[in-house]
């Protein structure tokens, strides 16, 4: 006699009911503004995931002998749940189990690609499989003291001028760090930044200008990345200042700034600083930057929050910000720039470029 056609679902994996009773699932997966990193991810997904990052809950009811499709188009994750279940982590590459047209019965399947949910005594449980996991801790893993400014530091910022060129009238600090330059003709500048970023005074005429980078070669690069960075120029008739946030440090060339210290910069991972997830659940994992090269006085080492003399004193380099989100919300206010580096550096001179 003539069967139907067993029903059939582009997926990656399959959750199968495999009791007896319908089962209400609850699915939540990432946001669609993560950025992962596959190979960080997969290396410890419990401890690399945060459930900040993943979305509300979808609820699935799935009948005995059905399976439940989940798509996965490249580096993907879920968190599930359902009554007697506590919340588990799936998580897997589409290299792992390619998306392909499966079979969404529990007894006709591929081969690896139904996990089972099955009785467990009193509870249930998910069988063996490489995607599942313990889910990420409820409560965020709290940052090592070494991690220091990393956790507790501003980050900068600044508003677009409407100048190109205007006297300043006066300064007006707030404790988060940020501060407002009036100008005359009634414009307010704002810099969130560090003080000594700031070596202007009333009187003093600046010239703003808005820096873009979009290529170029910087030893400090992600490979395979290009260069990307945005900032502001700011100078007196005393002071040049460049504060610049991407994926590159701040350096006096990138305003025409010659001659300037063409340094050359090494990032490695902040010792005794593991990875922590920050207010938006993206992983942070502190960098520490060593500078070489002409102008630099042998090899010096900067954590976020500090800074090096460089070209006999000349020029000053702070480090604000220097860390990886291998794993990142990437429509949060952490992450300013949608990248998996984040460079915040500022260049100080204290003569104008010619």
């Amino acid at each position: 006699p003539w069967a139907p056609p067993p029903p059939q679902e582009v997926a990656s994996l399959l959750i199968g009911n495999a009791t007896e009773t319908e089962q209400l699932f609850r699915v939540r997966r990432l946001r669609g503004s993560a950025r992962v990193d596959c190979s960080v991810m997969l290396a410890d997904p419990e401890g690399a995931l945060s459930r900040d990052l993943f979305e509300n809950a979808e609820t699935w009811l799935i009948a005995p002998g059905r399976a439940l499709p989940l798509d996965n188009a490249g580096c993907d994750a879920y968190l599930i749940d359902a009554d007697g279940l506590p919340l588990t982590l799936l998580a897997w590459s589409a290299e792992q189990f390619p998306e392909d047209l499966l079979v969404t019965t529990t007894d006709n399947s591929l081969p690896g690609r139904m996990i089972a949910l099955q009785r467990d005594g009193a509870r249930l449980a998910l069988a063996e499989h490489p995607a599942v996991f313990d889910a990420p801790p409820a409560e965020r893993r709290p940052p090592a003291e070494a991690c220091g400014v990393s956790v507790k530091g501003s980050r900068l910022d600044w508003t677009v001028p409407v100048s190109e060129a205007a006297v300043l009238t006066g300064i007006m600090s707030s404790p988060d760090g940020c501060h407002a330059l009036a100008l005359d003709r009634g414009e307010i500048f704002f810099l969130c930044a560090p003080a000594e970023a700031i070596p202007f005074s009333a009187g003093d005429l600046l010239h703003l200008t808005p820096v873009e980078i979009d290529g170029g070669v910087y030893p400090e690069r992600p490979e395979n990345e290009r260069a990307f960075a945005r900032g502001i120029h700011i100078e007196s008739e005393t002071h040049a200042v460049l504060v610049l946030r991407g994926n590159v440090l701040a350096r006096g060339s990138m305003i025409g700034r010659q001659p300037s210290v063409d340094f050359r910069a090494e990032l490695t991972p902040l010792k005794g600083c593991r990875g922590f997830h920050d207010a938006c659940g993206s992983l942070v994992e502190p960098l520490e930057v060593s500078l070489l090269g002409d102008g630099v006085s042998g090899v010096v080492s900067l954590r976020a929050g500090e800074s090096a003399a460089l070209a006999e004193g000349a020029e000053t380099l702070l480090v604000v910000r220097a860390e990886d989100m291998p794993v990142r919300n990437a429509e949060c206010f952490t992450a300013p720039i949608d990248q998996p580096r984040l460079l915040e550096s500022i260049w100080i001179a204290a003569a104008p470029a010619p």
